[in-house]
């Protein structure tokens, strides 16, 4: 009866760890956010910055996940290779239909990527 007793507490205490690391690891993430304030351009926002869409790009694009948009899980932010993220990220909604992610490029940034162009007329 001790032994049952024992074996359930520590069932307890795994899960309960289980869960505490699963929730810290999406706390982790930066959390952006979406605006339309930038000329008409839906945007996401982080601090100061503003990045606006420039372009789709291939799914092994996206290596390191660094953040989410709005607290929603599904709405991803990743780097964009060794670009900094001050400059270049990558979102990707995770909806599991035609799930395409997009490159966004901060406002300020006049150095453009080779072999890539944007797809919108305010660039």
């Amino acid at each position: 009866m001790k032994r049952k007793k024992m074996l359930a507490i520590s069932l307890i205490v795994l899960i309960s760890l289980c869960f505490i690391a699963c929730s810290k690891s999406t706390k982790n993430y930066i959390n952006y956010k979406t605006s339309d304030k930038y000329e008409d351009f839906a945007s996401i926002t982080y601090e100061d910055k503003v990045y606006l869409p420039y372009c789709v790009i291939d799914n092994e694009e996206c290596k390191n996940q660094i953040g989410i948009v709005d607290n929603d899980e599904k709405n991803c932010i990743y780097s964009y290779k060794d670009y900094s993220t001050n400059e270049w990220i990558i979102e990707l909604y995770k909806s599991g239909e035609m799930d395409a992610p997009m490159l966004y490029k901060e406002v300020h940034v006049t150095n453009l990527l080779d072999g890539l162009t944007s797809e919108y007329e305010w660039e």
